[in-house]
């Protein structure tokens, strides 16, 4: 666990661990971010995640962020400091989908249960709903509230809840997807990988929730966001040694530049252009090749 408090301390900061802006289990410092106008301490570290946030500019991150605000130094570099000090973020084993990750919680209004039209929306889609609500722990919220008539996709990281994808069931919404808001989520969209913490030696990078669903384990998912510092550092922390950008022919370009990125961390990078659809809908209609692509993933 990285311990926090002790970081701090060894480099002269004043941290609190209560008082004004401090809540219970948070360490909190003066925001440490540029352009942030915080006198009052209003940056806090979970001490049981090692995530933080500042309540005042909204930023966030994890140890690694947090060292290099401090010290000025380069993410590498500072991913040795966090060792020193116990690592970077620990995972929380309470396999609660409820499960509040600092001040960060799914929709009051979301539920376990699967109305008519969030049912036939995933049957429709060639999903079993009770397969997927096992395996990705989602939700549903019916026709009340913010995310009505949506499926609520939890985003986990180290097992800790982040963020959260409403997907719309009826096809009428104006957007498809909603995410939590940067102020409300513990990691914004730009941070995140959806499914990361089922990556093991060798992953397939895809775009979206299907995507990932259809192909299983070994899947992550870029959330239609830019592969960002942040997300991309998250494939090495999970010891990813093979990635496999899988677009079809009319994203070619999007694919060079995942891989472009990818291959600076990752040691072998491969694209995988598909002739039609995405990997959702082509893996569907063409299950011996997603047999083959699992068989990479293994």
């Amino acid at each position: 666990m990285f311990d926090a408090i002790a970081y701090l301390e060894s480099q002269g900061i004043p941290c609190h661990t209560e008082g004004k802006n401090v809540t219970q289990g948070w360490v909190n410092i003066q925001c440490i971010y540029p352009g942030c106008d915080d006198n009052s301490n209003h940056l806090g570290t979970n001490l049981s995640t090692g995530l933080h946030t500042c309540w005042k500019c909204k930023k966030k991150g994890g140890p690694e962020q947090l060292i290099m605000g401090v010290q000025h130094c380069g993410y590498g570099e500072a991913q040795t400091i966090a060792a020193k000090f116990g690592g970077a973020v620990v995972p929380i084993r309470e396999r609660n989908v409820r499960h509040v990750a600092g001040s960060f919680m799914l929709p009051k209004a979301a539920t376990e249960e699967f109305p008519p039209p969030h049912f036939r929306y995933l049957v429709g889609r060639g999903y079993d709903p009770v397969a997927i609500q096992e395996q990705y722990r989602i939700l549903s919220c019916h026709t009340i509230g913010k995310y009505r008539l949506r499926l609520i996709i939890p985003i986990f990281i180290n097992d800790v809840l982040v963020n959260f994808i409403a997907r719309d069931v009826t096809g009428l919404a104006e957007k498809k997807y909603l995410m939590a808001p940067n102020d409300e989520a513990l990691l914004p969209g730009e941070m995140v990988l959806y499914n990361i913490d089922r990556a093991v030696r060798s992953v397939a990078i895809v775009e979206g929730v299907f995507d990932v669903w259809r192909i299983g384990d070994g899947a992550v998912g870029l959330l239609g966001t830019e592969l960002s510092e942040e997300k991309l550092r998250l494939l090495p922390e999970k010891g990813v040694e093979r990635a496999f950008i899988i677009y079809d022919e009319d994203a070619h370009n999007r694919g060079i530049e995942v891989a472009s990125k990818v291959s600076k961390l990752v040691p072998y990078t491969e694209n995988i252009w598909l002739p039609r659809d995405d990997p959702d809908k082509y893996f569907a209609e063409n299950p011996n090749e997603l047999t083959e692509l699992r068989f990479l993933l293994r």
